[in-house]
């Protein structure tokens, strides 16, 4: 059923109304229920016209605001042409049109391509990373019987989305490394694991 507030009222009433001559028949029990069907009703009824009075009230409020802000606006428009006639630098320095621009957002890391290479000779891991719209790197080792990753280096300033890290590894053993690209605030995913013997 679908009706206007004021039917929905009349018609909790009319049951109420209807309800009353029969209660032996009906029961105490539902006379009350319907009662308190009806004051509930106009509980949530006056509740929700306050609420939509509450928000008449905000919204001509703040359309009170951004006129005097426009007016505010127009008034220092109007002063730096009378004190700066024909000089665009101060109206740039005065009135950043950027500022008025909505942030714009780094795109997201994709998944980053990781090459690991052990070099006998000096005893270390050289690492070669790429991810498009990177701009720093994360990486994380273990050794293949450990639970848990450590971070190896973070912030790896990304050159052209790619990265190049050698390290000494601290003992011998078979390592496991993953890879996370970042841009700004946001990570990409982790690359697949690579696995390294360092002999």
């Amino acid at each position: 059923m679908s009706c206007t507030d004021d039917t929905l009222n009349d018609r909790l009433q009319a049951m109420i109304s209807g309800l009353l001559p029969h209660a032996a028949l009906v029961g105490q029990i539902h006379i009350n229920n319907s009662g308190g069907l009806l004051s509930t009703w106009v509980t949530l009824r006056a509740a929700a016209g306050a609420a939509t009075t509450s928000e008449d009230a905000k919204a001509v409020t703040r359309r009170a605001r951004r006129v005097a802000l426009q007016v505010e606006l127009f008034k220092n428009l109007l002063t730096l042409a009378l004190n700066f006639p024909n000089d665009l630098s101060n109206c740039a320095l005065y009135c950043p049109q950027h500022l008025l621009m909505p942030p714009r957002t780094c795109p997201c890391p994709v998944l980053p391509r990781v090459s690991a290479e052990w070099s006998a000779g000096e005893n270390q891991v050289e690492f070669t990373l790429h991810a498009t719209n990177a701009s720093s790197f994360t990486i994380r080792a273990k050794l293949v019987a450990a639970a848990d990753y450590a971070v190896l280096i973070e912030g790896l300033e990304a050159i052209s989305d790619d990265a190049i890290y050698r390290y000494i590894p601290p003992f011998p053993g078979q390592y496991v490394y993953k890879v996370t690209a970042h841009n700004g605030t946001r990570d990409g995913p982790a690359s697949a694991l690579v696995t390294v013997n360092a002999t």
